[in-house]
Parts: structure tokens; C-alpha cells; sequence
């Protein structure tokens, strides 16, 4: 399945799949089919909302086929430009309760999270739609009111809920910029995105990460290491950072973690970047951000970082960002249910 920005090219295919879905939930939808196919020049109309500033419609596309689509409406008006809405949510019946609406939904979340204006998501779900309720749940929406006798198909009245995600945390957040990303800890908003970026790379970031269960890919877990990595810098534990481009999209993971005060002053430095931005630079930028942060401001002496001897651009990475190399640990950490040699590197706080 793949999950892509709607252009003019797929008008028809999206007029398709939206008559269908009026056809078939008629009481999901403020517009019906009966007004629908007396528009004039339907595909021509879809073709410029598709255009339209503040228009994002998504499309899950399985083999060539649009099976599923919702749209992200941002308002541009300078009163309300703080908040988006999602409409013309539809999955074709026979590719339903496969993951395609939440993956959609993680599109356009993600896309929301990355215009710095989008504070809020509103959206509004027929009340008895409980497939609906529980998905938009599970994504972080909350209940903020409901409208009894919303719309009435064949004389049947339908209630809807009204129902909110709020993406914009009111704390100030500890956010260090380089030239092409920034590196900031993670809050409870980005749940969506840190779960999308784990699960589009699961198989990437299993080659280099300890076992991880099922339910590591899950709303509830990627919540709780949220929750895990707030209480351990509160600590001075560790400290958790969402990599982000400067356009605020989350494209990788940054950790400092095992501090130790006292004597030692050290830490251990370790990181995710997808797959897709590997070779740009990105990794070294975030990791000399963090080094920086870590000798300045928490004033650690050292800091250390472990590689499999194979991953030359980790390696790369570290030499760059000014770690030297110490040796070899042999069969220290058990990766994907194997011990693996790690080759040690380390760089110094220079102010020491």
C-alpha cells in the first residue's frame, strides 16, 4: 500500500472512490449523491481543490488502485489559520479494518504537524460509528461536544460528535537548529509521527536495534517511552530528541542516554534517522547539536557511542561529529537476538 498527495491526475479515480463512498454512507456525509452527480464538471472542480492553498487530500493506493482517501483542510483565515479539519474520510468497503484509514490518517496528521500555524485538528463522526470513534481515539482525538439531529437521510436522524487533537504543546520546548534540520524533545503531540516514522521503517531499524515486540508499533507503547523519556530527563537519566527538517517534519530519533554523574560525567549517544533521508548529512548535523547541548548545557565530560563494525556510515557519522575510535567491544549487545561486536567511539568535552 502507499499513501501519496492527490494531484490533478487523480481526479477522476478520487471522483470515483468519493460517489461510491456517498453512495454507500450516505448518513457519513454533509453532501449527498443525489447533489453530487448533478455538479457540472465534477473532475475539473476536484482537480483545482486539489490545487486550492490549504487543501491536502490523501490517497492509499494498492496496486495502482485508489482504495481510500481523506483530506486536510487548513483555514486560511487569520482568525482561524491555528486550525485544520479532516473531511471525506472513505475506505472502500472490502480494504476496511486492514490499517488503510489509520495509515491515511497518520498522513495527514503528520502533514499538519509539519505547518508550524496547525495548533488543532477538528473533525466531527457520526455517534454511532464506533470503528470510527475508536480509531480517531486511538490517534490522540477527544470528544469536545456533540450535535444531536446533525443530518437527517430517509427521514433518519443522525447525531454527530465533534471531536479535537490538539498538536501544539503551550510549554516552551528546548529546540537547537542547525542548517537543514533541528533536534527537540518529544511531547505527547507527536505520538502519530513517531509511531509512523517506527512503523515505515520497522525493518530498517530492526538490523540495529535491540528486540522489540509487537506492540512496540502500537499508539499505547510509543506513548509511554514518550511519557518514559519526559520523566527521564526530568531525572537527568537521559534526554530523547525528535529529529525534524526545518519544514518540521519528524525524520529520525536522537538519545542520549546511561548518564552518569559523579566521577564519570558520561553518557552513551545513539540514534534513527529513515531510511529515505539516509546520506544527506542529516545525522551528523543532529549529532553535533546534541554533543553541543550535552558538553554546555548538562556539562558532561565524555560521551560514547557503540557501532557494529560493518555500519561504515554510522561510523562515518561519529568521525565527523568528532568522535575518536577506542577500541572493540566484543559480543557486548545482543541485536535481533544476536551478539554483536561493537566498535567503541568517544569524544571528549574540550573544555575539560
Amino acid at each position: 500500500m502507499e499513501i501519496k498527495l492527490l494531484t490533478a491526475s487523480d481526479a477522476e479515480n478520487y471522483w470515483e472512490l468519493r460517489l461510491e463512498a456517498l453512495k454507500q454512507n450516505p448518513e457519513a456525509f454533509l453532501t449527498s449523491y443525489e447533489d453530487a452527480i448533478k455538479r457540472e464538471n465534477p473532475i475539473q472542480q476536484v482537480a483545482r481543490n486539489f490545487s486550492a492553498e490549504g487543501n491536502y487530500t490523501f490517497g492509499a493506493f494498492e496496486n495502482h488502485k485508489l482504495i481510500g482517501i481523506v483530506t486536510l483542510l487548513h483555514e486560511t483565515a487569520e482568525k482561524i489559520r491555528h486550525r485544520a479539519n479532516i473531511f471525506a474520510m472513505y475506505v472502500t468497503p472490502n480494504k476496511q479494518s486492514l490499517g488503510v484509514g489509520k495509515a491515511l490518517m497518520m498522513e495527514a496528521i503528520n502533514k499538519a504537524q509539519s505547518i508550524h500555524a496547525i495548533e488543532k485538528i477538528n473533525l466531527s463522526v457520526m455517534a454511532s460509528n464506533e470503528k470510527a470513534k475508536q480509531l480517531y481515539s486511538k490517534l490522540g482525538f477527544q470528544v469536545y461536544g456533540m450535535e444531536e439531529n446533525a443530518l437527517k437521510v430517509n427521514g433518519v436522524s443522525y447525531s454527530d460528535l465533534h471531536m479535537v487533537l490538539h498538536l501544539k504543546s503551550k510549554k516552551e520546548e528546548l529546540i537547537f537548529k542547525g542548517e537543514h534540520v533541528y533536534i527537540r524533545p518529544f511531547s505527547e503531540e507527536d505520538v502519530v509521527p513517531l509511531l509512523q516514522l517506527q512503523t515505515d521503517n520497522r525493518h530498517f531499524f530492526e538490523k540495529f536495534s535491540m528486540e522489540r515486540s509487537e506492540d512496540f508499533y502500537t499508539v499505547e507503547t510509543q506513548l509511554k517511552r514518550i511519557e518514559t523519556y519526559q520523566e527521564e530527563s526530568n531525572n537527568d537519566l537521559s534526554y530523547m530528541f525528535g529529529i525534524f527538517t526545518n519544514e518540521g517534519r519528524l525524520i529520525g530519533i536522537i538519545h542520549l542516554f546511561h548518564v552518569l554523574r559523579g566521577s564519570l560525567q558520561s553518557a552513551f549517544i545513539g540514534y534513527f534517522l529513515d531510511e529515505k533521508h539516509n546520506g544527506r548529512g542529516y545525522t551528523t548535523e543532529a549529532v553535533k547539536l546534541l554533543v553541543e547541548y550535552a558538553f554546555k548545557e548538562l556539562k558532561l565530560h565524555r560521551i560514547e557511542a557503540g557501532v557494529m563494525p560493518h555500519n561504515i556510515g554510522s561510523i562515518r557519522v561519529l568521525e565527523k561529529s568528532g568522535f575518536h575510535k577506542e577500541g572493540l567491544a566484543v559480543k557486548n549487545v545482543k541485536i535481533n537476538g544476536k551478539w554483536e561486536d561493537h566498535q567503541v567511539l568517544a569524544i571528549i568535552n574540550p573544555n575539560d
